[in-house]
């Protein structure tokens, strides 16, 4: 069982409590779920195909991890190094059935890259799923109220990302093999364009 392409899931922070800030001097995006700044929970919204009905696994809730980010000019800045299970403990059991244990049947997001822009508080971020022992590629947009890397400026957020799978081992020299073929179609096809597609006969 993998994750169907095109599903997407979609997080908030916790509502009254939860929100993040962003310190432009350190570089570090702080997410929270507590009005202490405490906690690293994350809330689930409505999600579409595999991610349906998805819920908080909860032992542990869905978690959200803190991000160092380094300056990348203009008002931008970028992953300083990937992170694994930046998101974890998504529970994709159907309702009416037994929750899995810790490892079981939960999906855990481990992050690639995230371009943050200051000035709109939005972010591009890519990674990888982790799901019943295979990844599945995503992508999609992390959207807040945050507009100055005041750390004292606190505001809510959310995530939308959606899964694509990513080429097996066992698939990628078949892929190889498509590719360079359809690069010598290229090249025939450019060489008969320059002689009219004639045979010199001797």
């Amino acid at each position: 069982m993998g994750l169907a392409f095109g599903s997407e899931l979609n997080l908030q922070s916790p509502a009254n409590t939860g929100g993040a800030s962003f310190d432009a001097s350190t570089g570090i995006l702080n997410f929270f779920s507590g009005n202490n700044g405490n906690g690293q929970r994350v809330g689930l919204s409505a999600s579409t195909g595999s991610f349906q009905g998805a819920r908080s696994n909860p032992n542990p809730r869905t978690l959200i991890a803190d991000l160092l980010l380094s300056p990348l000019g203009g008002g931008q800045f970028g992953l300083a190094a990937p992170v694994t299970n930046f998101l974890s403990g998504i529970d994709l059991n159907p309702p009416g059935v037994a929750v899995a244990p810790p490892g079981g049947d939960d999906v855990q997001f481990d992050l690639t890259s995230f371009v943050y822009n200051v000035a709109s508080g939005d972010a591009m971020i890519e990674g990888l799923f982790q799901y019943d022992g295979s990844s599945f590629a995503g992508s999609g947009m992390f959207t807040s109220q945050l507009s100055t890397g005041d750390p004292s400026e606190i505001n809510s957020y959310s995530l939308s990302i959606t899964a694509e799978p990513v080429p097996t081992p066992a698939l990628l020299p078949g892929l190889l093999g498509f590719g360079a073929t359809l690069m010598r179609k290229r090249k025939q096809s450019k060489q008969d364009s320059v002689t009219g597609g004639l045979t010199e006969v001797a």
